[in-house]
This record gives structure tokens, C-alpha cells and sequence, in this order.
């Protein structure tokens, strides 16, 4: 047989169109070259390409084994053979296919990816993570092996053995492409964490007398742990047994005092867990003997600030934050190390931009102006990196996401004015703003600490789209200003009269515009109710202290119920901590609670987000005929499944 192909231009010509969605013309340019070309293996794949897009899913299979009889070793198309199939759901014979496409080319890091996500729809994580391993071991930087690895992660994944290959893929995805917050991989990564040899040899240690020189041999061994150190800088450690190591390992640091040469050899491990402090705000519990040294320090710093020695600034850090030293600007910047200055330096970019921020209102309402003093005092949350998304329409937005369009004018959103009411620290805000880069977005928050950490966030990733303003929703008229796009999440739930701030915000609101909620559920949050059932609390007099005396009990407990708390990644820091359980004020729903204020309000709900779908509603709880715009299908499924919420209930709704 004669193989005939036709001119590369003509097939990147062909190629382009089909990645256009150009589908009529690729199809046209495909037929007239097969006259000629009768032969051609590369078009017979693309008018595959064409037929699978246009769901002639039957007919494409047709046109790829067709392109394998001329040439059966063109691996590409045992790929896209297997897609077809898979998306009829013929598993088998998809994953027989990829397998043919790897004993062709072993290499074929394509294939190794498409069955890797196969597994991980068949739930077989192991048989994923292998053929993912094989991938990135080919091609580390194939945006679809790290999109899957990123999914993997966010499962809380409880690794069983050490899984030395995942380390440098893992510190990748964290600084590298920064296509993921840490916070949601935390309890995978102390799973992989805890499985290291290093770290499961160490926990066995017994550190109250032990010699200094093999301490600090311990802690070099610890330091040579990359991964670990790189995770300490990023994100909490939600985890009590690392909890309590760092907690013994940073008491030694202090307590046998290192002298400077001593430092300098495990230097990066102390400013690595001098990091993991700053994050968690200083959550760790502190003994007296603690205490009594870490005055001794900050005496001595305070009255040698021309001979102190970066080893006792850093041990200081370990401790105490030094943005609250009165003398640290009369420091020689030479003595804080590179994490410290960046992480001052923060703090000063932020005490400057807070002085921008514009206020609309003094703030009257008194629940209000407790909540303000709380994220005054602990902003929340403290994040690394946001959820940067492609740039999306919000028609395109919408229909990703399966939310209700109906009588939908794309034209009313080409530019659309949103409002992010309660942005906190701007994650949420900078998400949006990135998402939708035709719009002009507008963060609203009570606190100016959360916005001038927001305004830094925003400046740090360039996001130019986005305003911030300092204000009351109670007051949001007076920015005269309508919105097609409202989001508030997390938000109305602490105000005095949710109903209220809801009305307001409606009253910004354009006709025919979409509002996003996020509301507490009360089955999903059951735990920590009764916790705070079990154990009232002065929530509008707490201060940090009272609240690491709580924390501090909740780890000496015997009780279980009081235990299941640590459960939950809020655990482990103080912002986090004190949000979850001393808030000022919270509102917990139900569904029937949402129909009934949704009734009120005058709104359409348009359908959940961050659950994994319907479809799996469907199958996991036995439901039939389930509508997804229906909330009472949902609340059938909280009923079988309790933790169906346990991000928030978070939902959008149109303004009827």
C-alpha cells in the first residue's frame, strides 16, 4: 500500500480549525483532500476529530480504525480511540486501547495520563497514581499530569508507604506554577510527610535529654527534607503529631541556647519552622519555662540592637511576631534573613495600603462593629496562592458550572459590574476578577486589615480590575451604585439579620441579575455546634490567650466528641480557629431554611457549586429522578449524606 499524506501546511491549516471550532470547514477541507489523498492515516484522525466533536462518536471510531489499517503504529490515534470509547462508556475497551498506544511507545506520557485519570474515575487511586507517576516522570511540566495530580491531592489521599517520586512534582505545583492554595492538599501532604523515613524515624525520638550535638544532627537530617521545609513556608501543618514535634523541636532550639555557628548549620530549618509559626499565628501553646527564656531574648535584643546576632532574632520569630517590636525598625536589616524581610516587608506594604482603602460609612450597627474588631485583629483567611482560572464569559462561566440561565441576555454581561460583598483577605475577589477579565469588580469588606492584606494579594499576582472598599452591607447603597453579578459568601450568615443584609444587597442588584450565597449548614456543621452547645464562650471579650487556653484544653481531652474539632483543618491556626468556633455571631440553615428566604427575597435558585455534581447524587444516594434545581432533591441527599455541605452550602440564584 501506497501511504500518501497530504502537505504539512495543509494539515496544520486543517489542524488549526479544529482547535477553532471551525468543525463545517475542517470537515470540508478533510473530504476534499481524502479524494486525493485516499490513504491519508493523519486525515482519517482528524476527521475522527471532527465527528467526536460534533457527537458522531459512532462514526468517529469508524474514521480512527480505518486511520489504524493504513498505519498501526500511529499511537495517536489509539489515544483518541480510546476517548471516543470512554465517552461512550466503554471503559475496557478505552483503556485496551492505551495500552496498545504504550507498547507501541512506552513513552507515550499522553496515554500514561488518560489512563491515569481513568483510574482515578474508577476511585482505584493506586493504579492512578501509578500511571501518573510514569507521566511525569516523562514530561514534568504536561499541564494535564499536574492538573490530575493537583485533584489526587485534594482527595486527602492517606499514603501508606514513602512516595519519594511526588516530592519535587508536589513543590511544582506549589511554587512553580502556583495553580493551587496549599491549604487544600495539606492533609495529602502530611500523609506523604509522615511516610518519609526521616520524618517516621524522628517522631520516635524522645527529645527532653537528649545531647545538643545529636539534636542538631537530627535537625540537619530533618533539614535535608525538602519537601518538608517547603511545606512548613506555605501552608499549616493540620496535624497533631507534627503539631507536637515542631512543638518539642522548637523548644529545644530555645531552650539549649545554639550559639551562632550552631545556628548557621540548621539555619533553614529554623527559619522553615519559624515560617510554619507566622502562618498558624503563633497557635503552638507555650510553657513557662518558654516564656521565661523569650523574655531573656527580647531583653537582650532590646538593649544591644547594634550587637545582637541574627541567631536570636530568628529564634525570637519562632515565638513572637517582630512586626509588634517597637525597636524593629531601628534593626540592621542585615540581621533578619530573606523570609523575615519579605514577610516585614508585607506587613509595611499593607500598613500603606490600608491608608488608601476608602470608607463609605462609619459602621452604627453593633454586631457589625464586633465582627469588624474580629478580622481586625484576625484577618481570615491567610492564604498563599489564589485559584487563578483561564479567562471565561460568563455565559461559558455559567454553563461549566451547570447553573440555571433562564431568560439569559449574554449581551447584559460583556462588561459586567460585580460585587464581592464581605471579600475578606480577597481570595474569592481575586479569583473573580481574574475570571472574568472583561469586568470591573468591586470587594467590599467591615475590616481594613483584610482589605489591605486583599489590596497586597491583588498587587502581588496584578490583578487590575478590582477595587476595595471598606463598608457595611447595611450601608451598600450608599456606593450608588447596580451590580449584575453579586457574590457573598461566608458573609450574611455573621450578620445580625441575614434576611436584612440580603434585602440590601438585592437592593444593588440589577433585573434579571445573579447573586452567589454561601450559608452555613446546620447538619454539616452539627460537630461543631455542639461543641459550642457544650462549652459557651465569652465570644466578644476573647483575646489570643483565651483562645490558645481553649485550644490547649481541646488537646488534653479524653473526650471524643470535644476531639472531632481537631478534624478540621480550621484547627491549626489562629484566625482559622477563632472564625470557626468564637465567632462574634453565626446563623446555621437548613434547606428548607434557604426555600423559605429565597421565597422572601424574591430569588431563583440557579443551582450549587463546589459539590462534585449531580450526577453523583444521582448514583451515590439511589435518587431518581433527580433535578438538580430542585431543593428539595438536595435536601434528600443531606439527609443520606450529612457532610454532602461541609464547605458552606454555596449556590446561585437569579433575581426574578
Amino acid at each position: 500500500m501506497i501511504i500518501e499524506n497530504p502537505e504539512k501546511e495543509t494539515l496544520l491549516k486543517i489542524a488549526s480549525l479544529i482547535e477553532k471550532k471551525n468543525l463545517e470547514l475542517a470537515y470540508k477541507d478533510i473530504s476534499e483532500n481524502l479524494k486525493k489523498y485516499k490513504n491519508s492515516f493523519f486525515l482519517y484522525n482528524m476527521m475522527g476529530l471532527v465527528n467526536a466533536q460534533n457527537n458522531k462518536v459512532d462514526i468517529a471510531i469508524q474514521n480512527y480504525r480505518e486511520a489504524l489499517r493504513i498505519n498501526p503504529k500511529y499511537i495517536d490515534v489509539y489515544n483518541n480511540l480510546a476517548l471516543a470509547y470512554y465517552s461512550l462508556g466503554q471503559v475496557d475497551e478505552a483503556i485496551e486501547n492505551l495500552q496498545k498506544a504504550l507498547e507501541i511507545n512506552e513513552k507515550f506520557y499522553i496515554a500514561h495520563t488518560n489512563l491515569a485519570k481513568i483510574y482515578f474515575k474508577k476511585e482505584d487511586y493506586e493504579k492512578s497514581l501509578t500511571y501518573l507517576k510514569n507521566s511525569l516522570n516523562i514530561n514534568p511540566d504536561y499541564g494535564d499530569a499536574i492538573n490530575l495530580l493537583k485533584e489526587l491531592l485534594c482527595l486527602n489521599i492517606n499514603f501508606r508507604k514513602q512516595e519519594s517520586w511526588l516530592y519535587q512534582p508536589i513543590k511544582n505545583l506549589i511554587t512553580k506554577y502556583k495553580i493551587i492554595q496549599p491549604t487544600y492538599i495539606s492533609r495529602s501532604l502530611v500523609s506523604l510527610i509522615k511516610q518519609d523515613n526521616v520524618t517516621r524515624n524522628i517522631l520516635k525520638i524522645n527529645f527532653d535529654n537528649i545531647e545538643k550535638e545529636k539534636f542538631i544532627n537530627i535537625i540537619k537530617e530533618l533539614q535535608n527534607f525538602d519537601l518538608l521545609l517547603e511545606f512548613l513556608k506555605v501552608c499549616p501543618l493540620p496535624d497533631i503529631e507534627l503539631e507536637n514535634l515542631f512543638k518539642k523541636i522548637r523548644k529545644k532550639i530555645l531552650m539549649i541556647e545554639i550559639n551562632f555557628h550552631e545556628y548557621i548549620e540548621i539555619k533553614n530549618f529554623i527559619i522553615s519552622l519559624s515560617a510554619q509559626c507566622i502562618l498558624n499565628e503563633y497557635i503552638y501553646s507555650i510553657t513557662k519555662e518558654e516564656i521565661y527564656k523569650i523574655s531573656e531574648i527580647e531583653s537582650k535584643i532590646k538593649h544591644s540592637l547594634k550587637d545582637v546576632e541574627e541567631n536570636l532574632i530568628t529564634l525570637l520569630s519562632l515565638y513572637k511576631n517582630l512586626s509588634s517590636y517597637d525597636w524593629i525598625n531601628d534593626l540592621n536589616n542585615n540581621l533578619l534573613n530573606e523570609f523575615l524581610k519579605n514577610y516585614l516587608n508585607e506587613i509595611s506594604t499593607e500598613k500603606y495600603f490600608k491608608k488608601t482603602i476608602k470608607s463609605i460609612k462609619d459602621i452604627n450597627n453593633i454586631v457589625s462593629v464586633h465582627v469588624k474588631q474580629q478580622y481586625e485583629e484576625n484577618p481570615y483567611p491567610r492564604w498563599k496562592n489564589p485559584t487563578i482560572t483561564i479567562p471565561i464569559s460568563v455565559k461559558n462561566f455559567f454553563e461549566i458550572n451547570n447553573i440555571k440561565k433562564s431568560k439569559f441576555d449574554e449581551n447584559d454581561f460583556k462588561k459586567p459590574k460585580i460585587l464581592i460583598a464581605g471579600c475578606g483577605t480577597g481570595q474569592h475577589a481575586i479569583n473573580t476578577a481574574s475570571t472574568f477579565k472583561s469586568s470591573h469588580v468591586i470587594a467590599l469588606d467591615l475590616s481594613f486589615n483584610s482589605l489591605a492584606y486583599a489590596k497586597r494579594k491583588s498587587n502581588e499576582f496584578e490583578i487590575k480590575n478590582i477595587s476595595f472598599v471598606q463598608g457595611d452591607i447595611l450601608d451598600i447603597k450608599t456606593l450608588d451604585d447596580r451590580f449584575d453579578i453579586i457574590e457573598s459568601v461566608g458573609v450574611i450568615h455573621h450578620m445580625e439579620s441575614p434576611i436584612e443584609g440580603l434585602k440590601c444587597l438585592l437592593s444593588v442588584l440589577k433585573k434579571n441579575g445573579f447573586i452567589k450565597l454561601g450559608l452555613y449548614s446546620e447538619i454539616a456543621r452539627r460537630n461543631i455546634i455542639q461543641f459550642q452547645r457544650r462549652h459557651p464562650i465569652d465570644n466578644i471579650n476573647i483575646t489570643e490567650e483565651k483562645i490558645q487556653h481553649y485550644r490547649s484544653q481541646i488537646l488534653g481531652t479524653s473526650n471524643k466528641d470535644d476531639k472531632s474539632i481537631m478534624f478540621f483543618n480550621d484547627f491549626y491556626t489562629m484566625s482559622d480557629f477563632r472564625d470557626m468556633l468564637f465567632h462574634v455571631k453565626e446563623h446555621s440553615y437548613r434547606i428548607s431554611d434557604i426555600i423559605n428566604m429565597l421565597d422572601n427575597v424574591g430569588l431563583e435558585f440557579c443551582g450549587f457549586v463546589g459539590y462534585r455534581g449531580y450526577e453523583n447524587g444521582k448514583s451515590n444516594f439511589n435518587t431518581s429522578e433527580f433535578d438538580k434545581f430542585n431543593l428539595l432533591d438536595w435536601d434528600e441527599i443531606e439527609k443520606n449524606n450529612p457532610d454532602t455541605f461541609s464547605g458552606m452550602y454555596q449556590f446561585w440564584c437569579k433575581r426574578i
